[in-house]
C-alpha cells in the first residue's frame, strides 16, 4: 500500500510540474488561415513574386512558441503568444529567409524589433510585420 501511495504521489508531482510546456499544433493557432494569407500577401509584395506556403507547424525555441511556415522558396517563423482562450495567437512579427528555406532552421523574431540570422549568421533574414493578434496575451 505504501508503494502504491508513493507511485501515485510521484505521478501527481511529475504530472503537475510547471516546468513542462504545453504542446500546441497548428489547430491551436487563432485565425491560422488569415495569418498565412497575410504572410503570403506581404512577402509576395516584398519579393515581387507569388509566395505560397506549403506547410506549417508550431515549434518551441527557448521557451517561446513560433509558427514555422515553408514555401518552395522561403521559410518564415512567426512569433506566437498564448491567448485567453488557451490557444495561440500570432504576435504579428515574422522573419523570413530564402537562404535558409532548405535547412531545418530559419531566422526567428528576437523580439518585436529584430530577427536572428540563420546559417551561422550568413543567411538573409527579413522582418515582416503583419496584423498581430487581437487577443490579450497571457503572461507566464
Amino acid at each position: 500500500m505504501k508503494n502504491l501511495m508513493f507511485y501515485f504521489s510521484l505521478l501527481l508531482i511529475v504530472g503537475c510540474s510547471d516546468n513542462q510546456q504545453q504542446a500546441f499544433t497548428t489547430d491551436d493557432v487563432s485565425n491560422l488561415s488569415s495569418v498565412i494569407e497575410n504572410l503570403e500577401i506581404t512577402l509576395s509584395a516584398q519579393e515581387d513574386k507569388s509566395i505560397v506556403y506549403e506547410n506549417s507547424k508550431v515549434i518551441i525555441i527557448d521557451g517561446n512558441y513560433y509558427l514555422r511556415s515553408r514555401s518552395k522558396d522561403f521559410v518564415t517563423t512567426t512569433l506566437l503568444i498564448k491567448n485567453k482562450e488557451g490557444g495561440l495567437t500570432a504576435r504579428g512579427v515574422s522573419c523570413s529567409s530564402s537562404d535558409c528555406a532548405a535547412s531545418e532552421t530559419g531566422c526567428i523574431p528576437k523580439n518585436d524589433t529584430s530577427c536572428t540570422r540563420c546559417l551561422g549568421g550568413n543567411g538573409d533574414c527579413k522582418k515582416t510585420v503583419t496584423g498581430g493578434g487581437c487577443s490579450d496575451p497571457i503572461e507566464d
